[in-house]
């Protein structure tokens, strides 16, 4: 509790007032421009500036990044709002979100080593502003195309990134965040703010070895962040598939989720593609439907006449509802199309995380038999040196009891402790292969076996304390785990069928408009 209260003295009071006093407001990226600070970087970025109420912030897509992964493993049951995988722009940017765009890879210029094309679009919120003067791309050949091609792009990163923002606004635990909070704080370095002990800590730790309930109160607990990680594994655990530590209720709930978003994957990728490829056939047109309308033009004035001319004018026509009709798929189709395709990549990797948590579960469950089995072997040849020492003493005529040693039960202090003391273990101990040349040369060289024995003992008997506890704490935190992600699932699949679904009413309305207007210009024509 008093990390809790801590941790809320540094929430920025004006942010939180804000958000607090106008439930409604929307942030807004109003710019996007590069960088002037060039000193620490061997390359200009891009800095985004966001607008909220009377604020004005400039972050870095680094710092999106940042701020994501922190929420995830803030709140790990919770689908956090994506945003797109980092790229460089010249590491062929077209192949994701830049493709259904129709943008050219050809002259893009650099924007910045952080790049990337945001996938989180919905419909009502603004990008906002223009993009400032300053963001110009290296042409080669093409000037004023490739230009306008990068201007266009960094004008789509700016909409999905306000997007971002805005979903995030919508949860309320992601809204009194104090990452999110500080990360709209034009008064601070969010970079610096994240190296802070606590928070690097957090930034750096595995998802799998911190509390999927508290972890900000479990920091520094060293039961979880001793536990295994399931990210080390291959596929399989001694040759028994995944699906084997799930039960047959678990796998079918999670695999009907896991198959049935895949296939929307995969279907809403190639509507994607389609609407991509028209929208390139219909930008091929464009030029030909303008020297189509001034030649009819040209020959109505040969001809002197009027309805030639309407024909030309037909053709202007329908230049700007082809303009129009192609802004209005990119920006309210394709767009929020992205969007789902990537929410959907987010959904498998939080059923992947309630898996890994079912099979980190049964890792220690595992370690512990073996540790038990291990700790009775070496007992039982513990209890049969002593005995042959208490046989020999008595022969020579030395009085003793055979008994075994017992010790009190560890608190969690002392094993807090003695676990902490094993983690600062040196880093030739770490290894591979160097604990084993150490036993070897003990074994030949130790003078005092009986303590090395005991030490041995006593290592099997603290990790046997480590595992057990671990596994009490995993057994009552997958309980809520697998509730809470059931529930998280359950809902964001309604949600996400409503949106499908207004999305693709919206697109078949935008046709028919498109359809009956173009008819319209014809009809028109004739009636004159």
């Amino acid at each position: 509790m008093i990390v809790l209260i801590l941790c809320e003295v540094v929430y920025p009071s004006r942010v939180y007032e804000i958000l607090e006093n106008e439930p409604s407001l929307q942030i807004q990226i109003i710019d996007a421009s590069k960088s002037t600070e060039n000193h620490n970087h061997l390359q200009s970025y891009i800095v985004y500036s966001i607008k909220l109420g009377p604020l004005i912030v400039k972050r870095r897509y680094s710092e999106f990044e940042s701020l994501r992964k922190c929420l995830i493993k803030l709140l790990p049951m919770s689908i956090i709002p994506p945003i797109p995988e980092k790229q460089t722009l010249k590491s062929n940017i077209t192949t994701t979100t830049t493709n259904s765009l129709g943008i050219n890879r050809d002259g893009v210029g650099s924007l910045d080593s952080h790049g990337g094309s945001s996938s989180n679009t919905s419909g009502g919120i603004g990008g906002g502003g223009g993009v400032s003067g300053g963001i110009g791309g290296n042409s080669n050949g093409n000037g004023a195309t490739n230009v306008n091609h990068l201007l266009n792009y960094i004008e789509y990163r700016k909409r999905m990134l306000a997007v971002f923002l805005n979903r995030c606004l919508e949860i309320e635990s992601i809204k009194k965040c104090k990452y999110f909070l500080n990360f709209l704080d034009p008064e601070l370095n969010f970079n610096d703010f994240l190296n802070l002990k606590e928070n690097i800590i957090l930034f750096k730790t595995s998802i799998y070895r911190l509390s999927p309930l508290k972890p900000l109160e479990n920091l520094e607990n060293q039961l979880y962040l001793t536990l295994p990680d399931p990210n080390n594994l291959s596929t399989s655990i001694g040759g028994a598939p995944y699906q084997s530590y799930l039960t047959d209720e678990q796998a079918e709930k999670f695999y009907n989720f896991e198959s049935k978003f895949k296939k929307y994957e995969l279907v809403l990728d190639n509507i994607t593609k389609i609407n991509k490829r028209i929208i390139k056939h219909y930008g091929e047109l464009v030029p030909d439907l303008s020297e189509l309308g001034t030649q009819f033009n040209a020959l109505s004035l040969q001809q002197d006449s009027n309805f030639i001319e309407d024909v030309g004018r037909v053709f202007d026509r329908d230049l700007i509802s082809i303009t129009s009709f192609t802004e209005t798929i990119n920006l309210k189709f394709l767009d929020k199309l992205i969007e789902l395709k990537h929410f959907t990549k987010t959904v498998k990797e939080l059923i992947e995380y309630n898996k890994k948590k079912t099979i980190q579960l049964k890792m220690v469950e595992r370690n512990l038999n073996e540790s038990n089995v291990k700790y009775n072997e070496y007992q039982r040849q513990e209890d049969e040196i002593k005995k042959i020492d208490f046989m020999a003493n008595r022969a020579a005529g030395i009085e003793q009891q055979q008994q075994r040693e017992s010790s009190p039960p560890m608190t969690d202090a002392e094993l807090q402790s003695a676990l902490y003391l094993n983690s600062k273990k040196s880093f030739y101990g770490k290894i591979p292969g160097v604990k084993k040349l150490n036993n070897v040369i003990l074994k030949y060289t130790d003078a005092n076996p009986d303590q090395t024995r005991k030490n041995k003992l006593y290592n099997i008997k603290l990790k046997i304390v480590q595992l057990e506890r671990q596994l009490e704490l995993l057994k009552r935190d997958y309980e809520s785990i697998d509730l809470i992600v059931n529930n998280e699932l359950t809902n964001y699949h309604i949600w996400f069928t409503n949106v499908l679904g207004n999305l693709v009413k919206q697109y078949s309305d935008s046709l028919h408009d498109f359809t009956c207007n173009s008819v319209g210009f014809w009809e028109d024509c004739y009636n004159h």
